[in-house]
């Protein structure tokens, strides 16, 4: 781990997209309750939304976990986990510049 500390962990661009696009879609129910134009329609998109929301934010923590533990291991030298490969790991992390 001595190696490997201090360096810009980058894997938060590697799920970054896929969140983005998954939250986005967490709203189409709220939107297409919207376009029936009616009171009991938006509250329900609005709950469907929110509830669509909860339960992504909740894979996206859980995926975060398993990948960030992953990279623990890796980076404190007690190898790879068997779901990731050694370059996918490794490409996780960016050197820093020299100072």
């Amino acid at each position: 781990m001595k190696d490997t500390w201090g360096e810009l962990l980058v894997a938060g661009i590697t799920l970054g997209p896929v969140k983005s696009i998954g939250v986005i879609l967490c709203f189409l129910p709220f939107f297409a309750c919207c376009l029936i134009n009616t009171h009991a329609a938006i509250w329900f998109g609005g709950v469907v939304s929110l509830l669509t929301l909860l339960f992504a934010l909740l894979v996206f923590a859980t995926l975060d976990a398993i990948f960030l533990s992953a990279l623990y291991l890796y980076a404190t030298d007690r190898g790879v986990a068997a779901e990731f490969t050694r370059r996918q790991l490794a490409d996780a992390f960016q050197l820093r510049a020299q100072e």
